[in-house]
């Protein structure tokens, strides 16, 4: 059993992370906290299909070029080894 507090890691450290995880039974992943790039990360060895945020859209203030928004998403494709393990994830609400 594993216990990955996803908030506290860098990328590098997740990555070192990974091929013990791969091979684990129980994983509790622990989101809670800001969107890293470990818990991105994290979410595409869980994915069994492509995962796409909703689109969000930033004011932009002063306007630019007559845009009133800036535009962006995220998608996120399986990536391996995909992790079997039984998958318990920890989530908050945004502060």
């Amino acid at each position: 059993m594993y216990y990955v507090d996803v908030d506290e890691l860098t990328i590098d450290a997740w990555q070192k992370l990974v091929p013990s995880l791969a091979g684990a039974r129980v994983i509790i992943l622990d989101f809670r906290g800001y969107v890293s790039p470990a818990s991105l990360d994290a979410i595409s060895h869980i994915a069994t299909h492509e995962v796409n945020s909703p689109i969000w859209q930033t004011p932009r203030v002063p306007r630019f070029g007559g845009e009133k928004y800036a535009t962006g998403h995220w998608s996120l494709r399986p990536q391996a080894p995909r992790f079997t393990a039984k998958i318990l994830a920890l989530i908050d609400s945004a502060p």
